[in-house]
C-alpha cells in the first residue's frame, strides 16, 4: 500500500501530471478522512 502510493506519488511529481498529482491527493486526503471517520464513528458508538 505505502509502496504503491510512494510510487504514484513519485509518478505525479514528473511535470505533465498536475491531473495526477491532483487525484493522488484527493485520493490521499479521502483515505485520511474515511480513517479519521472510522475513528469518530468508534468513539461515537
Amino acid at each position: 500500500m505505502a509502496q504503491e502510493f510512494s510510487e504514484e506519488f513519485s509518478a505525479s511529481l514528473k511535470p505533465p501530471s498536475v491531473l495526477q498529482s491532483m487525484r493522488a491527493v484527493g485520493v490521499f486526503s479521502w483515505l485520511i478522512w474515511s480513517e479519521t471517520a472510522k475513528k469518530t464513528r468508534h468513539k461515537i458508538d
